[in-house]
Order: structure tokens, then C-alpha cells, then sequence
């Protein structure tokens, strides 16, 4: 996403993951109790491990229109990002 970001604005965006434990000991400071922490990172890193859900016609169906890929929805939206 960061790449395609980049090349739409001509900017260079770059992602770092963040390490897990240093993850958790900022929102401790932060004073998010651990529970909230973890799942946090369940939802985070969990989809990591799974494969890519199947394409749905939910998009289409609920707005009539054909969804868009994440590029299009950067470049019509470009305005946004600054």
C-alpha cells in the first residue's frame, strides 16, 4: 500500500512493522490496559497468517457500482493524503 501510495503522489511512503513487544510497551505508557494490547495485536499480525478471503460481489450489490482497487481509490483521492 505504501508503494502504491508513492506513486501516486510522487512522494516516498514507506511502512515499518512495528516490533510486538515495543508495540506493547508504548500503549502500557499510554495507559491502554493489556487486554486491549492484545487483541490489537491479534488483529494486527493474525490476517498475516491467513490466506486472502474470496472476492465477494457485496460492493456491487450494495452500491450497484464495481468496487475499485486500492491505486484508483489513492488516485481519487489524492487530495486527502496531503
Amino acid at each position: 500500500m505504501a508503494e502504491q501510495i508513492s506513486a501516486v503522489l510522487g512522494k516516498q511512503i514507506t511502512y515499518q512493522s512495528p516490533n510486538l513487544i515495543s508495540f506493547f510497551m508504548r500503549k502500557r505508557r499510554e495507559g491502554v490496559p493489556g487486554r486491549f494490547i492484545f487483541v490489537m495485536i491479534m488483529l494486527h499480525y493474525f490476517p498475516r497468517l491467513q490466506k486472502s478471503p474470496a472476492i465477494s460481489e457485496a460492493v456491487t450489490q450494495i452500491t450497484g457500482d464495481l468496487p475499485i482497487d486500492f491505486k484508483e481509490f489513492v488516485e481519487h483521492n489524492r487530495t486527502l493524503f496531503y
